[in-house]
């Protein structure tokens, strides 16, 4: 089912998971400093 409500949800989780994964490494190179 391709409905434009299902699309939506993939990308906001798509979107969520590349905000954390850029916080991750932001707060790797942070503490590293």
């Amino acid at each position: 089912m391709n409905s434009p409500q299902a699309k939506e949800t993939q990308l906001y989780q798509y979107t969520e998971n590349v905000i954390l994964t850029n916080m991750y490494h932001k707060s790797i190179l942070y503490s590293s400093l």
